[in-house]
């Protein structure tokens, strides 16, 4: 079968016509990678929510006190960026683009002026600067630090590239049971364990954060007691198909991808299974989600097996997922 009829197929099997939107807007998406209409697809499907989470943007303006932005390159990741912002809370801030290519400098982009990168410290007390390239991204950065521009007032996204929610990420797709259980398997920030109490008012009764990166897992414990989150176990290891050592790549800027992952080379970690830690502890009533991040690579949702029978788990999640619950861009 030919990758068309794939296609095809899959499209014909979707239960609903928001669903066929959603793929043809993704498919439009990744022929001419323009973002505008799979942008407007979200936003009009969704129109209870008022417009794309930018918080991490916010707290770096507020924080550093400053009320304009610009984006660092005027290619297609930095148009992107100007499109999602002025359909934000954001909308207005942006005065323009900076850019190294000369052949752009003096140019503009729908009605915003392209100016040159060299001159990026004459902004410096009224402007952040996002870095607007997955390709080049720590390049930029570092040219602008050499710059004497304020490092504090960069924004280079820990992913690598830009991304930006609308709506919630994963928690609107079923409603919350009494005594939920949440495995969060890849924890990063802990910002998803903190989404899933708010989903279910507190009313739950553990959650289990994995991280193998020794520095983010540290970081979730903070955060998760400075949220006052209770009834939680921080698990410092991967999430792997078994328990053992493995290798763990954790460089997310240098290799170009969305999440850390167990991998064929990095340092070596800790790694377990869900079945394994939990053990058989959670009974057959209990309801669990899990979210797992990038199981393309860690295979861990191939394996729990005894844990998916007994336990019945309400969703197992991936950092790849294809309902439209999921509505991030990147």
């Amino acid at each position: 079968m030919t990758r068309w009829e794939q296609m095809n197929k899959a499209y014909e099997h979707m239960a609903d016509e928001q669903s066929r939107r959603w793929f043809e807007a993704r498919l439009e998406y990744a022929v001419t990678r323009q973002p505008e209409s799979l942008c407007k697809c979200i936003q009009d499907d969704a129109p209870e929510f008022a417009g794309w989470d930018l918080a991490s943007i916010q707290a770096m303006m507020e924080q550093e006190r400053k009320k304009k932005i610009l984006i660092f390159g005027a290619g297609r990741d930095g148009k992107h960026i100007a499109y999602v912002l002025e359909h934000s809370s954001l909308a207005g801030c942006v005065q323009g683009f900076l850019e190294s290519n000369p052949q752009r400098i003096g140019m503009s982009y729908a009605g915003l002026p392209i100016f040159s990168a060299h001159d990026a410290e004459q902004y410096a007390d009224d402007s952040i600067i996002l870095i607007g390239s997955r390709a080049y991204g720590l390049e930029m950065y570092h040219q602008l630090a050499r710059s004497n521009f304020p490092q504090s007032s960069i924004y280079l996204s820990p992913f690598g590239i830009f991304t930006a929610g609308y709506g919630h990420q994963y928690f609107d797709v079923f409603a919350p049971k009494e005594h939920e259980v949440f495995v969060d398997a890849g924890c990063f920030d802990a910002a998803t364990s903190i989404e899933f109490v708010a989903w279910c008012r507190g009313n739950y009764d553990r959650i289990y954060a994995m991280e193998a990166s020794p520095e983010l897992a540290e970081a979730c414990k903070k955060t998760l007691e400075r949220h006052g989150i209770q009834n939680y176990e921080l698990i410092p290891k991967a999430c792997w198909k078994e328990t053992a050592d493995v290798h763990f790549q954790n460089d997310m800027l240098a290799q170009r991808t969305a999440s850390a992952h167990v991998s064929a080379q990095g340092e070596i970690v800790h790694a377990t299974s869900i079945d394994d830690f939990l053990g058989g502890t959670e009974q057959p009533s209990s309801k669990w989600t899990s979210k797992a991040l990038n199981t393309k690579h860690c295979r861990a949702r191939k394996r729990p097996s005894a844990t998916a029978t007994h336990g019945w788990p309400s969703a197992f999640i991936t950092s790849r997922p294809t309902s439209s619950t999921s509505r991030h861009i990147s």
